[in-house]
């Protein structure tokens, strides 16, 4: 859920600009959950996205997608469209524009365009003020929590 955490984050800082949601008909329940009619959401199938987000005509794409590929990056640069990529180590991350892999203080990949380490990390919103925890000296209760975590896609059109 980071991954569309991350990409409701960005969009609230960029209000002023037209933001669409666009996912695959496997996470449409997730991002729909999440997001909470904030944002338009655009449901297709895998292999129907490319094209919608062509005709669709944005100035950016942010691909907050582990792994895209280079086939899927370079039809959308081929009509103009800006591309940045987050916490991508597919054949994509190099060729979008700009790739911020925030969670790999080495680079996995080479690549000029491709930003790594803690130093690109953001912080959302909702932690901006948060004051730390002080540790407690013995483990008290233990829990685990099980999530699945869905690629997001965000296009974002300049007004």
């Amino acid at each position: 859920m980071g991954h569309i955490y991350r990409a409701l984050s960005l969009a609230n800082e960029l209000y002023d600009n037209e933001v669409i949601f666009i996912t695959d008909k496997s996470s449409q329940r997730v991002v729909n959950q999440l997001i909470e009619h904030s944002y338009p959401l655009q449901v297709y199938h895998g292999n129907e996205i490319t094209n919608r987000i062509i005709s669709l005509n944005p100035n950016l794409v942010v691909n907050d997608i582990l792994n895209t590929n280079s086939s899927y990056i370079n039809q959308l640069k081929d009509v103009g469209i800006r591309v940045v990529n987050f916490e991508d180590l597919g054949t994509g991350a190099t060729a979008a524009d700009l790739t911020i892999n925030e969670l790999y203080d080495r680079p996995q990949l080479s690549g000029g365009n491709v930003l790594w380490g803690y130093q690109n990390f953001f912080v959302r919103e909702e932690f901006e003020n948060a004051v730390p925890l002080r540790f407690a000296e013995k483990v008290e209760n233990i829990f685990q929590l099980k999530l699945i975590e869905k690629s997001a896609l965000m296009l974002i059109r300049y007004i």
